[in-house]
């Protein structure tokens, strides 16, 4: 099954709640981090990873995301198409996201993932809009610390 990732609400814009949603015309899941939550993580990212910008922190914070996202089901997945959120930084997501999969056994390839623009006439956008809208419920709410406890060594 080939799906694709959008998200709604920046994850850096701690005033609003950020929604990640995979779909397609057929399957959709989505999770959703509060504001709060985001304000919780990063005042905690702060004295865990001093060396880290905000920048970084976003990075990072998306990619795990990704991962929690995609974690439920993707044995199900042959592609997954990522709308291109931060520019420049593909990889590094890519990195993070493919590490942590692999790490709890959800086997997947690096060619499976690919970046790309998604449009407005995304399923997995009209997802993330009407979860983030409140139209629809998230299949997850994540908290702070299911981002930090999965964040990287030094």
């Amino acid at each position: 099954m080939n799906v694709e990732v959008d998200q709604s609400g920046k994850f850096e814009n701690t005033q609003t709640d950020t929604v990640l949603s995979v779909a397609n015309y057929k399957f959709s899941y989505s999770i959703l981090i509060t504001n709060k939550e985001k304000r919780k993580f990063f005042t905690s990212i702060k004295h865990l990873r001093p060396s880290w910008t905000k920048h970084m922190a976003n990075i990072q914070a998306f990619g795990i995301m990704l991962y929690l996202l995609l974690k439920p089901n993707v044995s199900k997945f042959n592609q997954i198409k990522i709308d291109t959120e931060y520019v420049g930084h593909e990889g590094v997501i890519k990195d993070r996201t493919l590490s942590l999969l692999n790490r709890h056994r959800r086997l997947i390839f690096t060619e499976q993932i690919i970046f790309r623009q998604i449009g407005k006439n995304s399923p997995s956008h009209a997802t993330a809009i009407a979860v983030f809208r409140k139209i629809l419920s998230p299949n997850s709410t994540i908290i702070s610390q299911d981002i930090l406890k999965v964040i990287p060594k030094e």
